[in-house]
């Protein structure tokens, strides 16, 4: 079995499609879609909304993909490395609190600013919404519908 297969559409867009019955979803706005030339199914776990799922998320080039994979994979990890600090009680919870108001939220929004709420993942969308919720006690982000993805 195959991880993934890598193809050329008609349009000459080249589409890497993951083999699963996991649901597929389609980041990104109809445009994004339309004019991308890199079409990426990424697997994303551990979000409280969607359970495991696939998104479908347009690039126009390998050079965006890799760039939008770097921020994303930094945003994950700084929480991630966070937590961790917390949980050990080498941070107390003033101190998390602290980065992820100064450090962690600011890049994040940066993020959503640079690709717009239509091009955030799943997992991106519910760490921002847990964040808001339980250590800025504020209003959570609203972020648009899942669009299902048709092959």
């Amino acid at each position: 079995m195959y991880d993934y297969i890598e193809f050329t559409t008609e349009s000459n867009r080249i589409c890497r499609m993951f083999h699963s019955d996991l649901p597929k979803y389609r980041l990104g706005t109809q445009e994004q879609t339309e004019n991308c030339n890199l079409c990426v199914i990424q697997h994303v776990s551990g979000c409280s909304e969607t359970e495991d799922a696939l998104m479908m998320t347009p690039f126009k080039s390998m050079e965006e993909w890799n760039e939008y994979k770097f921020k994303s994979t930094e945003i994950k990890t700084m929480l991630a490395k966070a937590r961790e600090l917390r949980n050990m009680s080498i941070i107390t919870e003033e101190g998390f609190k602290t980065k992820i108001a100064n450090v962690w939220y600011p890049l994040t929004l940066n993020f959503v600013m640079m690709y717009g709420k239509e091009m955030i993942p799943f997992d991106i969308r519910w760490k921002i919404n847990d964040i808001e919720k339980n250590c800025f006690e504020a209003r959570q982000t609203v972020w648009p519908r899942h669009v299902v993805y048709q092959e």
